[in-house]
């Protein structure tokens, strides 16, 4: 006599068998998908720190060339419109305060790469009286 397999019990055996091979491949399929994600959220990361790397040297440039003229010609007052430069832009804008014994000059350097922007601040002071004077930095920011 032919003995007869119950079909719950087959049922069981291969379900088993199959459930094991699919909690495989989606462990896998789980495994490869977090890997890619994390790749491209380190590469992405790695992008935005480069472009932030050059907005800041690009907006000290800016700075360091109205520091220049200034340095070359103290009345002189800008601004510097924007100016491309090594792929990004930069453009300088000053403002002076005068008060009853001193004068300060702001200056705001603004540097752009990519979808980055980054200022840089400096402000110059002198006497009032002293009109042809250098000017002395204050603060850097």
């Amino acid at each position: 006599m032919q003995k007869k397999e119950v079909g719950h019990a087959r049922w069981c055996y291969n379900s088993r068998g199959k459930i094991a091979l699919w909690v495989c491949i989606a462990a896998l399929t789980l495994i490869i998908m977090v890997g890619a994600i994390v790749g491209l959220l380190r590469e992405q990361a790695r992008h935005l720190e480069t472009g932030n790397r050059k907005a800041v040297e690009i907006s000290e440039y800016g700075l360091f060339l109205a520091l220049d003229k200034i340095n070359e010609d103290p009345a002189w007052s800008g601004p510097i419109p924007k100016t491309e430069y090594e792929g990004g832009a930069y453009s300088v804008s000053i403002s002076k305060e005068r008060s009853k014994d001193s004068i300060s000059m702001t200056i705001i350097s603004t540097g752009v790469f990519g979808s980055q922007t980054k200022k840089k601040q400096c402000v110059l002071a002198r006497a009032a009286a002293d009109t042809g004077a250098h000017w002395t930095k204050r603060e850097l920011e």
